[in-house]
């Protein structure tokens, strides 16, 4: 018993989420996704182009954080 109180009480640390947390910015992306879906409709614009070039953008802009975060995170460790 005491072992389970001593691992609830654990700190997280700086950079970790709780599955509550995940589960709010899930539905939060979830809401925006549905709102840009529906604003396509209404513009009639070419659903699969306008997708894939977000997703390689999206893709693209990922890439470069993560490898930016790679070569200057060392800087700001603790």
């Amino acid at each position: 018993m005491k072992q389970v109180l001593l691992w609830k009480r654990k700190k997280k640390s700086k950079g970790e989420l709780s599955n509550k947390e995940l589960i709010t910015l899930a539905i939060a992306t979830s809401i925006d996704a549905l709102a840009v879906g529906i604003s396509f409709a209404f513009l009639n614009v070419n659903i699969v182009s306008s997708s894939l070039i977000i997703g390689l953008i999206t893709f693209i802009v990922c890439l470069i954080g993560v490898i930016a975060g790679k070569k200057i995170g060392g800087i700001f460790k603790d």
